[in-house]
């Protein structure tokens, strides 16, 4: 079995409300070595950059996944299968900054992957180099995000305002109504925000939050059901394996055993 190493950091300084988490995975080489991995659900936005190594998607006879390519959120988990050696970087970021720093829309981003030869701003020598080499050397993230940035337009502020809202009234309609808006002109500028509806972000954050709790709980995982909003622990199951396609025991061991694979769950044991 090939020795998979993970390292999770949040974000750099002045980045902390557009990057989420970034993510530097290695696996040592190894004979005839292809790992399975697994990307569940998430709300985020990703820049994935591999400098060596092989990642396919569905099955190892699938097409290679671009050396820089860029995904919205998802809906449901995508496997992949890695061939050592490999080295990746993964930048976690909020959805709303592919608009503003890749032009993208983002309602044709969820469960999308684009190759960067397709986004001119991941074409530049310069960002590219710059990515490259924080793939290398973590300490150079920051520089290569300066590189890559754009200043926020007021979308981030505004999508900030609608997330925080929904989260804390766990209401469409109320967020809504709080807002001074209409549901339906809520549903419209959350899906130009986020790309997903906000029943869908909703659902997906919920699992995200249950996940940072089995994470770290040791309690019962009934009880991390009822902390998270699960109507009860089967219903966090159906979840787990809808956003996943594990049961939330086989996410807790595979993330506390160091289970290869299990690279894209790590910034969960990082989080609060």
């Amino acid at each position: 079995m090939p020795k998979e190493s993970v390292t999770v950091s949040g974000a750099p300084s002045g980045f902390e409300s557009a990057i989420v988490c970034s993510i530097w995975r290695h696996i040592e080489a190894c004979e005839s070595a292809v790992v399975p991995g697994t990307v569940s659900a998430n709300v985020y936005a990703c820049l994935n950059v591999i400098t060596s190594g092989d990642v396919k998607i569905c099955s190892t006879s699938g097409e290679s996944l671009p050396r820089i390519f860029l995904t919205g959120s998802f809906t449901a988990p995508v496997k992949t299968f890695a061939s050592a050696p490999m080295n990746s970087l993964s930048i976690v970021f909020q959805p709303w900054l592919l608009k503003s720093w890749f032009d993208l829309d983002l309602k044709n981003m969820v469960n999308a992957i684009i190759d960067a030869a397709y986004v001119p701003r991941l074409t530049d020598p310069v960002v590219v180099d710059a990515l490259r080499s924080a793939t290398f050397q973590p300490d150079l993230l920051e520089s290569a995000l300066k590189i890559l940035s754009i200043p926020q337009s007021d979308s981030g502020q505004e999508a900030n305002k609608m997330a925080n809202l929904l989260l804390e009234t766990q209401s469409i309609s109320e967020t809504a109504s709080r807002y001074g808006i209409s549901v339906r002109q809520l549903e419209r500028r959350f899906a130009r925000n986020f790309g997903l509806s906000p029943k869908e972000w909703l659902r997906i954050k919920r699992f995200e939050g249950s996940l940072i709790k089995l994470s770290h709980d040791i309690a019962s995982l009934a009880n991390v059901a009822a902390e998270a909003g699960y109507a009860d622990q089967s219903h966090m199951t159906r979840d787990y394996r809808r956003a996943t396609g594990f049961t939330p025991r086989q996410t807790k061991e595979g993330m506390n055993k160091e289970t290869p694979g299990y690279w894209a769950f790590k910034p969960a044991k990082v989080m609060a």
